[in-house]
């Protein structure tokens, strides 16, 4: 029978994993309708809050040590240990780390999602829903230059993951690296551009995977991943 609670100290479990940048410390339902996750940044690292993907959800900032300058688009609020940010859905919001810092992110989706949402804007591959997708298979076509992701994405805030692939073409370099220095997973963390305009995917592994192709596309999959 799963378990019907979680508990966690935070204090000391974000002392033992200040080297990881991001962990989970709870995650309901696959991680789409509500979770917890705990970020140690060091002195002036940043974090958007993700209302772009998720402008449905209400974000709750519990401090935990150090000191936070939290950046809205008029004004700035000061976070310290045991300080409490609530975050309405929609509403953005950078977190810039004045000193060495952790601090939990918990998330909830606040209100059903409409109609609307059957139709997703992407954008570009910075905003796309990348966050907590499971990534089960890698697929490159040498011939072809192409490579493809099967990954199950959270398209739409407070539903289940969906199968997508992740296409890229006119593919020159692709570095896979499985070291796992933060431990095991199939999820992914984050992505980002790099300053020469490769694309990488950030594993909840710790490991970046690297991307150089012409294009990267996202597409929803009829098909899923095989297996």
């Amino acid at each position: 029978m799963a378990a019907a609670f979680w508990h966690s100290q935070l204090d000391r479990i974000a002392r033992q994993r200040f080297g990881q940048r991001s962990f989970h410390a709870f995650a309901e339902r696959m991680h789409s309708d509500a979770h917890g996750q705990i970020f140690n940044l060091r002195a002036g690292e940043r974090l958007p809050l993700w209302t772009d993907q998720w402008p449905e959800h209400l974000f709750i900032v519990l401090m935990i040590s150090g000191d936070v300058d939290a950046a809205f688009v008029s004004e700035s609020v000061e976070l310290r240990e045991l300080s409490q940010l609530v975050v309405l859905p929609g509403t953005s919001c950078t977190l810039n780390a004045k000193t060495d810092t952790s601090f939990e992110i918990l998330s909830f989706l606040s209100q059903a999602p409409s109609a609307s949402t059957e139709v997703v804007e992407l954008g570009s591959f910075e905003r796309w829903p990348l966050h907590d997708a499971v990534l089960r298979e890698v697929r490159v076509d040498w011939t072809a230059h192409t490579c493809t992701f099967f990954v199950h994405a959270f398209v739409w805030p407070g539903r289940d993951a969906i199968p997508c692939v992740l296409h890229a073409t006119a593919l020159r370099a692709l570095v896979v690296p499985h070291r796992a220095p933060w431990g095991e997973s199939l999820h992914i963390n984050g992505q980002r551009r790099a300053e020469d305009g490769r694309f990488l995917i950030e594993m909840q592994t710790g490991d970046v995977i690297e991307i150089e192709a012409d294009s990267f596309e996202f597409r929803r999959s009829h098909i899923g991943a095989a297996g």
